[in-house]
């Protein structure tokens, strides 16, 4: 089971006990309003809770998509502005709307699924940078050589369909997904800027109404979350990525994941900064 079919089997769990604990009496007659419309959950609706259901082994009691006599108005000033106005008693519209909260998160589920597919077996490593010196450093330059064999390159990512890079591009951001954040250990990448070297660059006019190449943003998009610049160097890929600013005794996150393959075992690397005459080497044993 993926991280996303168990933490959505969690928020099932939840919603489902409190819809079941929801008492609706039988439909009694009613007289609705002009302008409005008899609720009901939809098959669409059904068939994703159903199937989620059974994913999860949850069985759900026969009267679990009844809510009565709930009915919808329309035609009101907050339809026009988006907010639905149901009409019923207070057990009524607390159902349904738990029972729409639970299909949009199956729905969302749906769309997640396919990304998560294509990067949860990925290899990848975080590394950090300390500055053990009694003083701040500036400027500072690594430089990371690993073997052709070893390195994923953007170009060796799993394939997506067209609907997964709209999604990734609309409703995703890569940065957080690819990037190291923030721990009791370590600051994240972000505290070592400059900020006047970092501004955000104006990608120029884009007509709204020319048709998106969703392939060419999310490829765009997953280099800007990768951030480091990515050279071919004979047998060897070359990345490199810059710190304005690390303070003495200091660790800081380097800005992203590594993307590494199962035969990789070392990464060889170097250092230059500011304040340190000699050129730092070594290598980075991955166990």
């Amino acid at each position: 089971m993926t991280h996303a079919i168990s933490e959505i089997g969690t928020v099932f769990s939840c919603i489902y006990i409190r819809i079941s604990q929801i008492k609706i009496d039988a439909i009694a007659p009613i007289v609705r309003g002009f302008g409005s419309s008899r609720v009901e959950v939809t098959d669409g609706m059904k068939n994703a809770i159903d199937m989620m259901s059974e994913l999860l082994e949850i069985n759900l009691p026969s009267d679990f998509y009844f809510v009565g006599s709930l009915s919808e108005a329309f035609r009101t000033a907050s339809n026009l502005l988006g907010t639905r106005q149901y009409q019923g008693s207070k057990e009524e519209i607390e159902k349904f709307t738990l029972l729409e909260k639970l299909y949009l998160k199956i729905e969302e589920l749906n769309e997640w699924l396919p990304v998560e597919n294509a990067f949860h077996d990925l290899q990848c490593i975080k590394l950090a940078l300390t500055n053990s010196g009694t003083a701040p450093d500036e400027d500072i330059d690594v430089t990371f050589r690993i073997p052709r064999k070893s390195y994923r390159a953007i170009q060796e990512l799993p394939s997506l369909d067209e609907d997964t890079m709209e999604y990734i591009v609309r409703e995703c951001n890569l940065s957080e997904l690819l990037g190291i954040g923030r721990t009791a250990e370590y600051d994240d990448y972000d505290s070592t800027w400059k900020s006047q070297n970092h501004t955000p660059v104006y990608s120029g006019y884009k007509d709204p109404f020319s048709r998106r190449d969703y392939n060419e943003e999310y490829l765009d998009e997953l280099k800007d979350a990768l951030w480091y610049d990515v050279y071919e160097d004979r047998d060897d890929f070359v990345l490199k990525v810059k710190f304005d600013y690390l303070k003495h005794n200091t660790t800081a996150a380097f800005p992203a994941v590594v993307l590494v393959k199962d035969r990789a075992s070392e990464i060889k690397y170097e250092i230059t900064s500011q304040n340190s005459p000699d050129v730092i080497k070594g290598i980075i044993a991955i166990v």
